[in-house]
Order: structure tokens, then sequence, then C-alpha cells
């Protein structure tokens, strides 16, 4: 059975699970959220060793997803949920981030990458606060249904990451 671990940090409690899989010990980390969410993650993980599969590959396997698929499948998401002007804002701001990007897979974007592409915006093209500020909540939101609707990964990495 796998065992929870937390370990206390000055922005919270770091989780990860521990788990033994072929004899061997493996982790698997969770990050900074609350004892809930870690008990969840944990039943998930569970789970998955229960139909034994290797948690490790099983929760990684969206990581080949690129930043053009994600535009993509969450404008389909948001075209029944979103207004009309929502979906067009959310496409150009994806569409402004692949373009300084280009079309990485969407593991490989993190809270170092972003404040670059925001000193981009402020810097090289000269956008105001409010612009990129609307940036960065809009690309916040499309990777946070990446994790809660797409199951893309379990949390992006740029959350930390605050308005000007």
């Amino acid at each position: 059975m796998p065992s929870l671990e937390g370990r206390k940090l000055k922005s919270g409690t770091s989780w990860r699970v521990v788990y033994y899989w072929n004899g061997r010990k493996e982790h698997v980390k969770i990050g900074v959220t609350t004892k809930r969410i870690a008990q969840q993650r944990r039943a998930q993980i569970e789970a998955l060793l229960a139909m034994n599969k290797n948690p490790k590959i099983a929760l990684n396997q969206h990581s080949g997803v690129k930043l053009s698929e994600l535009m993509r499948s969450d404008a389909e998401w948001c075209v029944s949920r979103k207004r009309a002007g929502t979906v067009k804002i959310n496409d150009w701001c994806m569409g402004r981030l692949i373009k300084w990007a280009g079309d990485r897979r969407v593991d490989e974007i993190d809270h170092r990458l972003i404040e670059k592409y925001l000193n981009y915006l402020r810097d090289d093209l000269g956008c105001n606060e409010t612009t990129i500020n609307m940036q960065l909540r809009t690309i916040k939101a499309i990777f946070q249904r990446a994790v809660d609707e797409h199951h893309y990964f379990r949390e992006h990495r740029f959350r930390s990451v605050k308005f000007s």
C-alpha cells in the first residue's frame, strides 16, 4: 500500500507518494497542495498499482501533448461552455505563446519560461500591464483546464507566477 509523505516548506506542505514497484522503492511527487488533494492522488496511485500499472508511466501518459494540441482541445471544450469572445481571446493568447516559444510539449512549460514570456511581452512588444495580466490569466486558466478537464498532467508548474 502506498504511503503519503509531507514536507513542510515556506510555501506550504510538499507531498509525495511512496510505493514499491517490482521490489524497488519509488515515489511520485505531488507538489505543494492540500492534504485532501494529496490523499486523492495517493488513492489514484493505489488504484493504478492494483491494476498492475506503473504509476510513473500511467500518470505521465500525456506528456507528449504539444501546445497546439492543448489549444485545439481547450477550444473544443470551451465552445459549448464559454462565450465566443472568450474562445477567441484564448486562441489569441495561446497563439501568441506558441509563436514566441514554438510548438513545445506542455510538460516543458514551466515557471521560468512563462516569466521569460511575460518579460518578452513587456520589454520587446511594449504591452501594458493589463494586457500582460490578461495573457497570464488566460494561459493559467487553459493550463488549469488541462489538469482538471483534459487530464494531460497532474499540475501545471507555473501556478506560482504572480500578476504584475
